[in-house]
């Protein structure tokens, strides 16, 4: 609703047109998210092969990938001549600080319930 158009006829010009329509909130279930989430994780793994794939065919030494604990995504940088890893982003000391802040985060959650 619009406060100029209270006591006048015509609304204003810039509401001609507009509908104000609100999409109803989305159902969250359980068994919904694990579909979105499995959708979801068939398309990244999709678009990281494919990624591979190009940055492959370039030549290069780079490679994506999803950690599996922490579902991150991690950018590799490797020696082609050796298969060498040469540099991780993020690197593999944040991913251990990241898992260890997740498990710290359950156990304070797990006493004040």
């Amino acid at each position: 609703m619009y406060l100029e158009t209270i006591g006048s006829v015509n609304p204003p010009a810039s509401a001609v047109g507009q509908a104000r329509i609100t999409p109803p909130a989305p159902v969250e279930t359980p068994a919904v998210a694990a579909v979105v989430q499995a959708i979801d994780g068939a398309h990244v793994n999709k678009a990281l092969e494919a990624a591979n794939r190009m940055v492959q065919s370039l030549g290069t030494g780079l490679q994506f990938s999803i950690d599996q604990e922490s579902g991150k995504t991690l950018i590799q940088v490797i020696d082609t001549s050796t298969n060498q890893l040469i540099r991780q982003i993020p690197a593999e000391e944040m991913l251990a600080i990241s898992r260890a802040l997740d498990k710290l985060q359950g156990l304070l959650i797990k006493q004040r319930a």
